[in-house]
């Protein structure tokens, strides 16, 4: 069943009421109490934390908080069209008069999601644990659809065209989680590779898949003498809950998104989707695409094993189920030297979430001595709730890694990290302690 969020307005399905019948339950002590004492030992800090539950419900939008989190700014746009083949090109007018002939090599798109990422605290969003399963309820997305042609001449009678967009979710589940080294071993997560079909271009592992008919009311305006285009926010009501784990697998709460279009008129060696050069060149097929973003000359590294905010494509290369340097269905575009995301609003919701689940697990954290000197190591003193796997990570002002500690093992209570200092100039940096439920950022100065 087709589902469709449009900007400015949702269809909202009709609900059913059950009654409910009042039992005589017991009131349990925490709820009697509006909040419990909490004792920092580091600081010797007071503060109350409630013991009710709570419900989040919260937008995410990793392009934004990446920007913010690395002070990269707003990143660059640009189209990436979606075909079923590799025969039609779009031929592109570049500045000095030249045209460029491109075809339109990528057939799938997706992005992985992944809240527990702690570059969502840069944009002031809620950091969630492994422990958290969260309920999808509306994706977004700035889709540009064009219509070079409505109808067909079918049998001598006019048909119209209809397109089809497929939108796939996929929980853990139906995830492969990969890696590739650049400065470190980088992670990324897809659907699972041998469940991609190459001739329907989908992928089985799925937990369900939206079907959306494109029909001429969702024809975009195109003003093909300016070479520009404008597109409208489209989006779907996924409803469906990730998975979680109480044991040791800190991915179990991934989920991931993927785009497929067929056009009904399909194209045939040579045939042009789209002419920027030319206006006046003739055009006879509908093409789909949707808003990517991308930061110039910056090549995203995803280094911790708590962090799977990435993006992938199917290409050309690995379309038919080829496997090339490695990769088989899908690439992560974070093993490009510029790295395309998604620009995806994902709306969650997080139901009877216990504060304890929300608050960080590493509680504390004080740097001694603070100021050092590039001879003398400092020390990174932190407090564990319960025992966890912790990585490091420091950073300069201007947000550029310095370096980063794979994950260890650590007890409950005190513990120390060592900071070398040894190969740090004199400035101010920020160290970053990660667990699977929280992160604690301090400043330190190296003189």
């Amino acid at each position: 069943m087709k589902k469709i969020l449009l900007y400015g307005l949702v269809a909202l399905g009709a609900f059913q009421s059950n009654a409910q019948t009042v039992m005589n339950q017991k009131i349990h002590r925490q709820d009697m109490n509006p909040g419990i004492i909490v004792k920092d030992k580091l600081t010797g800090e007071k503060k109350v934390v409630t013991a009710r539950a709570t419900t989040l419900s919260e937008k995410y939008n990793f392009v934004d908080a990446y920007g913010e989190e690395w002070m990269l700014g707003t990143p660059s746009t640009y189209v990436r069209w979606l075909s079923e083949d590799s025969n039609a090109v779009t031929v592109y007018k570049n500045d000095d008069g030249s045209t460029t002939v491109s075809s339109n090599q990528v057939h799938v798109i997706g992005s992985a999601f992944d809240p527990k990422d702690s570059t969502f605290l840069s944009i002031g969003k809620t950091t969630l644990s492994r422990f958290n399963p969260y309920t999808i309820d509306t994706l977004r997305w700035l889709q540009f659809y064009i219509r070079n042609t409505d109808s067909i001449d079918n049998g001598g009678m006019m048909q119209e065209v209809v397109d089809t967009l497929f939108v796939q979710y996929f929980t853990y589940s139906g995830l492969d989680f990969r890696a590739f080294t650049r400065n470190g071993t980088n992670r990324s997560a897809c659907p699972k590779v041998d469940n991609y079909k190459p001739k329907t271009r989908l992928n089985t592992a799925a937990i369900k898949t939206d079907t959306i008919f494109l029909t001429g009311q969702y024809r975009d305006s195109v003003n093909y003498a300016e070479g520009r285009l404008f597109g409208r926010t489209i989006g779907t009501l996924p409803d469906f809950k990730s998975l979680s784990t109480n044991g040791t697998d800190v991915a179990a709460n991934v989920t991931a998104f993927s785009f497929v279009f067929k056009p009904m008129i399909k194209p045939t060696l040579g045939d042009t989707f789209i002419n920027w050069a030319d206006p006046s060149w003739k055009r006879k097929h509908n093409g789909l695409g949707l808003r990517a973003s991308y930061f110039a000359d910056h090549a995203q590294d995803i280094l911790s094993v708590f962090k799977f905010n990435n993006t992938f494509w199917t290409t050309g290369q690995v379309a038919g189920g080829q496997t090339v340097n490695g990769w088989k269905s899908y690439f992560p575009t974070t093993a490009y030297d510029v790295t395309t995301f998604l620009d995806l609003d994902i709306d969650i919701t997080v139901e009877n979430l216990s504060n304890d689940k929300l608050n960080n697990n590493i509680t504390a954290m004080r740097i001694f001595p603070n100021p050092s000197s590039n001879s003398s190591n400092s020390i990174a003193l932190f407090e564990l709730n319960a025992p966890a796997a912790v990585s490091a990570k420091i950073t300069d002002l201007n947000g550029r890694l310095v370096s980063l500690s794979s994950a260890v093992q650590y007890n409950k209570g005190l513990n120390e990290y060592v900071i070398n200092t040894n190969s740090l100039s004199a400035g101010i940096y920020m160290v970053s302690l990660e667990s699977a439920t929280g992160i604690l950022t301090a400043k330190f100065i190296v003189q």
